[in-house]
């Protein structure tokens, strides 16, 4: 494919990325904002570009909410499978309701909170996985046969 060919495909830094077919349904609708250090490449036809008004919705309000249980819900019950793949349409994912402030201010206040809880959640597994590894080390060495005594 040329450039010119692809033009208009390409993805966007910032953009909103939607799963719009695969074999497992968990994965259908998933979304994720396009970093902004991503290189240059063509986003493939398994997937429905998103760009919000951010004056309106904030991408990374529209992450956070978008990834969550009851969004995920609704995605699921619009999803239809053929031959073992699912999909979801444009239609039906123009219908998923987001809940949103009408205020970005209020949407940033949200995503700062949400964020601060994910680096609190996976600081903390951290923790819990030193533990474990501690743990296990432990229990290999405190069961491990002693040698014979020269009693």
């Amino acid at each position: 494919m040329s450039d010119g060919e692809a033009e208009g495909n390409w993805i966007k830094p910032g953009a909103f990325y939607v799963v719009r077919g695969n074999g497992n349904l968990a994965l259908i609708g998933r979304g994720a904002i396009c970093p902004t250090d991503a290189p240059r490449v063509l986003y493939p036809d398994l997937l429905i570009e998103v760009i919000p008004d951010s004056s309106r919705l904030l991408p990374r309000f529209l992450s956070a909410a978008w990834n969550s249980p009851g969004v995920r819900q609704d995605i699921e019950a619009r999803c239809r499978t053929t031959n073992g793949i699912h999909k979801i349409n444009q239609g039906n994912l123009a219908r998923v309701k987001i809940p949103c402030p009408d205020d970005v201010i209020t949407q940033e206040r949200v995503v700062r909170t949400l964020e601060g809880k994910l680096r609190n959640a996976l600081h903390l597994k951290e923790e819990l996985d030193d533990v474990r590894a501690t743990t296990l080390r432990l229990q290999s060495t405190l069961l491990r046969p002693s040698p014979p005594s020269d009693f």
